[in-house]
């Protein structure tokens, strides 16, 4: 690629999708694991209120050593 044609905005603006949809999927697999974890130990209260209440949700992460703060 000539410098000319490089376009800093175009090169921005993927560069923030790209990091959004890693940080997307990445939050998707931790609530799949915890929702997992949830159910097999019968705590459907929990997710319910896991859904609604993100501090705790991210209580729920360190309980199981899903998510690291």
């Amino acid at each position: 690629m000539i410098l000319s044609e490089y376009d800093e905005e175009l090169h921005l603006k993927d560069t923030y999708h790209c990091g959004y949809e890693d940080g997307r999927s990445e939050g998707e697999s931790l609530f799949a694991s915890l929702t997992a974890k949830l159910i097999g130990d019968s705590r459907l209260d929990d997710l319910t209120n896991a859904l609604k209440d993100e501090e705790f949700r991210r209580c729920l992460y360190r309980e199981y050593g899903i998510k690291k703060e």
